[in-house]
């Protein structure tokens, strides 16, 4: 967030008064304390739902909201009953992490979205295919987006799922903080307190001993034809796809953020056309720090299709 850029420009003992008297962290402040006003109404709503025991179904289903009104529930956080004095604070904290959950989940899913577009429009001969998976898989779960059609389209999976792997938002992961000495024997390397590793996601994901022809895009590298299946799944993590991470480490929103990408991404090929704008493909992204961002001089024609499968 350009607030965070703009705060940690400075020392960190002026961190505090930059927050305060920033144009740029004022602006901030203000817009999240308008999104906070028009969030609390809901988050109250969904908070009485949850207590008259009506259950989930009969309201709609299931969001993210609902799921941290739960939590709260069952950490005695927030009261089952409305008789909590502190049930105003809890709502304003409820409010702040849903808006955190937003900007975690917001950026790289419409990055892993944005790549995989480039790559579409870049390799037009996966086009067909995976729409006519897509379609397919629509019938199989009954015409409507849901976590089976998702199973129905490992082909699109793997494309999805080839794509992170080398157009990854982060050449870096498993960022972690040595807490007391340590020497790595097996490369003779001793680390004090403090010291800052992490795990080259992006070189492990371009290295031959690991990936035939690791520098080209193949859409089908996941894609198990015996099986229908891709194998491993995009959310599954190893020492060799580091995406998310590995470990303790793993992205926890991992299966949500790739259910979200992909929904997205079958959805934008049902609907559209899409051609590169340019004569040549300009480069996918730019590294901006461990970041690797889409680049936004990327110039497309996008058309509504003329047999629209979603109907919309």
């Amino acid at each position: 967030m350009p607030s965070c850029v703009e705060r940690t420009s400075y020392p960190r003992i002026l961190r505090p008064f930059v927050w305060c008297l920033s144009p740029l962290c004022r602006a901030m402040r203000s817009d999240f304390s308008k999104t906070k006003i028009k969030l609390i109404p809901e988050i109250k709503h969904r908070i009485d739902i949850a207590r008259s025991n009506k259950g989930w179904l009969e309201d709609g289903p299931m969001s993210l909201l609902d799921g941290l009104i739960e939590t709260a529930f069952e950490k005695g956080s927030l009261s089952r009953s409305s008789d909590l004095k502190a049930d105003d604070q809890r709502v304003d904290l409820l409010a702040e992490e849903i808006i955190f959950y937003h900007f975690e989940l917001s950026s790289p899913v419409a990055f892993f979205i944005i790549f995989a577009v480039y790559v579409i429009m870049n390799n037009k001969e996966y086009l067909t295919p995976l729409r006519e998976e897509i379609s397919e898989a629509l019938k199989l779960s009954g015409g409507s987006f849901t976590l089976d059609t998702l199973n129905h389209a490992p082909k699109l999976e793997s494309f999805v799922k080839e794509t992170c792997r080398l157009y990854d938002i982060s050449c870096l992961t498993s960022f972690r903080r040595v807490m007391k000495p340590i020497h790595l024997e097996s490369i003779n390397l001793s680390l004090k307190p403090g010291t800052i590793i992490m795990a080259p996601g992006r070189d492990v994901h371009l290295d031959p001993d690991y990936y035939e022809n690791p520098t080209t895009f193949d859409g089908y590298r996941f894609y198990n034809a015996s099986g229908g299946t891709c194998t491993p799944h995009i959310s599954t993590t190893s020492p060799t796809f580091l995406t998310f991470s590995h470990g303790i480490s793993a992205c926890p929103a991992r299966v949500l953020a790739t259910q979200v990408t992909r929904t997205i991404f079958m959805m934008f090929l049902l609907k559209y056309d899409v051609e590169l704008a340019h004569e040549e493909m300009p480069a996918y992204g730019f590294a901006n720090g461990p970041a690797y961002l889409p680049n936004p001089s990327v110039m497309m024609r996008v058309r509504p299709r003329q047999k629209d499968a979603l109907r919309v």
